[in-house]
């Protein structure tokens, strides 16, 4: 008849398993179906491969254990599984390209890349981007990402320049990347966004790998974002930005003084910061979200006020610090007075404004207090 070792039968997995090192592993054979078959080795019983020559010895790998309910399980010392069990290799270094969904050439434009959407104020714009990724990234392999924005055939099908746009030349994954120039998928015609993948793996010796990185094609994504700015001529009820929670008070107070720290890199940004109030036993039934917000005076910069530094002006624009990097961080103390008349709730807002979403003001450690 035939030989069973020609006859076995491969079962192919959708993608490498990956085992690890110093660790058991059990291999598990089941089927509802009757017409499946495996073979076992018993000590003392013939030999396959060498026919009249009996078993015995055990194999090097493992025990066979039989189980009437795959629950429990009884070792047979005696015998072994047989199967074949193969090995994968792979290239030492590789690139791949992904066309993102948001891409109007090879994802159905799902995002409306480079399509004027309306008046055009709600264009797609890049400020700021990060692939999201999944990744098994094993020792002495590497994975690292090139993102390019294309532009359209009919504007030559080139790419944007990295050093105009700030654009890296290598990404790392679950990594957010602020761009030097918003990327303006209309204005520069763009219609295709590309993200590609270099992978390298170890040699072995024979220019083949017995590791390589992964990545999880299912949890892979590009994740852009649009920074809102405000003009400053915006009416101050309707500018967006951050706004704190309403803060009661248990004691009336006349004064709020709010200290932030700002990273500010280019004159193109600054920042607008507000407060609103309700006055101890206020007769208006105006509801607190409704009431007007009304800008805080910037009083000091890194403790110093703002008369010792020699500023013009009591508002914020332009005296807020200019910083030469984009890590370092300057202390502003506003200040929001309403002397002699007192308040027991206020929030505060803080708003970005300029003329590049991608030129803006980092800001941390915001404190708020309330004085008389």
């Amino acid at each position: 008849g035939q030989n069973i070792l020609d006859a076995s039968t491969n079962f192919r997995f959708e993608h490498p398993v990956y085992l690890e090192a110093k660790k058991e592993y059990a291999l598990v054979v089941f089927s509802k179906s009757p017409d499946y078959r495996v073979w076992i080795s018993e000590l003392g019983g013939a030999n396959l491969t060498n026919a009249g020559i009996p078993l015995t010895t055990n194999p090097e790998l493992g025990v066979l254990l039989k189980s009437q309910n795959g629950r429990t399980w009884t070792p047979d010392q005696m015998k072994d599984l047989m199967f074949r069990m193969n090995k994968a290799v792979f290239q030492t270094s590789g690139t791949f390209t992904f066309h993102t969904k948001a891409s109007g050439v090879y994802g159905n434009n799902t995002q409306d890349i480079g399509v004027t959407i309306g008046d055009g104020e709600n264009n797609r714009k890049f400020s700021t981007f990060n692939i999201a990724d999944e990744t098994l990234i094993l020792p002495r392999t590497t994975l690292s990402y090139n993102i390019d924005f294309q532009k359209d055939a009919d504007a030559g099908a080139s790419t944007l320049s990295k050093t105009e746009y700030g654009i890296p030349t290598s990404v790392k994954g679950r990594t957010t990347y602020d761009l030097k120039k918003v990327v303006d998928t209309v204005a520069e015609d763009v219609d295709n966004v590309i993200v590609t993948a270099t992978m390298t793996a170890p040699d072995r010796g024979d220019g083949y790998a017995d590791i390589t990185p992964v990545i999880d094609l299912e949890r892979l994504s590009l994740i852009g974002i649009r920074n809102h700015l405000e003009t400053s001529s915006t009416a101050n009820n309707d500018i967006q930005g951050y706004i704190s929670k309403k803060v009661t008070l248990s004691y009336p107070a006349e004064d709020i003084r709010l200290f932030l720290s700002t990273n500010r890199v280019s004159t193109d940004a600054n920042i607008f910061v507000y407060a609103k109030t309700l006055l101890a036993n206020s007769s208006s039934d105006t509801p607190f979200n409704e009431r007007p917000w009304e800008k805080m005076s910037l009083q000091r910069v890194n403790g110093a006020t703002t008369s010792d530094l020699s500023l013009t002006g009591t508002t914020n624009s332009p005296v807020l610090t200019i910083n030469n990097n984009d890590v370092s961080f300057t202390e502003h103390e506003y200040r929001f007075t309403n002397s002699p008349s007192e308040f027991t709730e206020y929030a505060v807002k803080i708003s970005w404004y300029g003329t590049d979403e991608a030129k803006i003001v980092k800001a941390k450690d915001l404190r708020a207090i309330a004085t008389t």
